[in-house]
């Protein structure tokens, strides 16, 4: 005999319209008499499958968060919560996907931009919601700007300044089962000495292909193989090759500012944003684009300073 109905709610009793279909709650009623319970769950937040089991009459637990939360008469029966670690990952990710990601917390719902269908919902169901604050927006806007430094760092890496480094095969990536892998994933790298590094390959069968790959980088090496062990002499750099290595440590240089500028200008937008929404006075705005001004100056110092010292390695003799 059947005692329970367990139900979801959008696209099973409500129409895309957000409407209930036709008979739900004629439904309901006969399962009612029929000593039928009838269980709303859903991934909602619990404040919007509330309204909608009170709608429909039903003095049942909720499940709301896809399970994460069981109320009954405003009393938590269960509640299970992602930690931060898991919530900042899963934010990294969605960041990096360019997914858009709402959060919920007590019933509040978290945006990171303000748009018509959010106020409407939280409106619906007279809950709270709040959009990104100004110091997620400068957290982001620091982790960015990183990036984009450490970036930097690996192009560099990748112009030879003459001495055996490990970091100069960096950006050479090895035809390997069937993808491009980075050579630091199919071998062991060491420098026996200032002229010389050299490759000790995991899989044998792959030892032609990483000679391969380093003999058609751009960074004129001549690697000499034996066996899966892979030598590669750093000849000296010609003053012409010096030369024209700097400006490329320049062009270098000069794309990280842009991505850097561009951060800011994503930042600045934000602000812009907070602004427009009454959310934020005219002097947080002001201070606010002062404050991701300056992280802007420091990064663009910080990529300064690494193109000078690049120029000086690579024009050493």
């Amino acid at each position: 005999m059947i005692k329970l109905v367990a139900t979801d709610i959008d696209g099973t009793i409500f129409i895309p319209e957000k409407e209930f279909t036709c008979g739900v709650k004629e439904c309901i009623s006969k399962l009612d008499s029929a000593g039928i319970k009838v269980v709303l769950v859903t991934g909602r937040m619990n404040a919007a499958a509330t309204k909608i089991a009170q709608d429909l009459g039903l003095n049942t637990p909720v499940v709301s968060y896809q399970g994460g939360l069981v109320v009954e008469d405003g009393k938590k029966l269960y509640e299970r919560y992602l930690t931060e670690e898991q919530t900042e990952r899963i934010l990294a990710w969605a960041k990096k996907e360019n997914i858009h990601i709402n959060l919920y917390n007590d019933d509040v719902l978290y945006s990171e931009t303000e748009c018509y269908e959010i106020q409407r919902y939280c409106n619906n169901l007279h809950t709270e919601h709040t959009v990104k604050p100004f110091n997620e927006i400068k957290k982001d806007t620091i982790e960015r700007m990183e990036k984009t430094i450490e970036t930097l760092k690996n192009d560099f890496g990748g112009l030879r300044a003459g001495r055996a480094h490990a970091s100069l095969l960096d950006n050479i990536f090895v035809e390997a089962y069937g993808s491009p892998t980075p050579i630091a994933q199919v071998g062991t790298i060491s420098v026996p000495d200032a002229r010389t590094l050299s490759v000790s390959v995991w899989d044998k069968g792959l030892a032609k292909s990483v000679e391969k790959a380093l003999r058609e980088s751009d960074l004129g090496l001549n690697p000499v193989s034996d066996g899966q062990l892979i030598r590669i002499p750093i000849p000296p750099l010609s003053e012409e090759r010096r030369k024209e290595l700097v400006k490329i440590a320049g062009k270098y240089a000069e794309q990280n500012k842009i991505a850097i500028r561009n951060i800011r200008r994503d930042a600045l937008d934000e602000v812009k944003k907070l602004k427009k929404d009454n959310l934020i006075s005219e002097d947080d705005e002001k201070k606010y684009g002062n404050e991701v001004q300056k992280l802007t100056d420091d990064s663009i110092k910080k990529i300064d300073e690494q193109l000078s010292q690049k120029e000086k390695d690579i024009l050493q003799v």
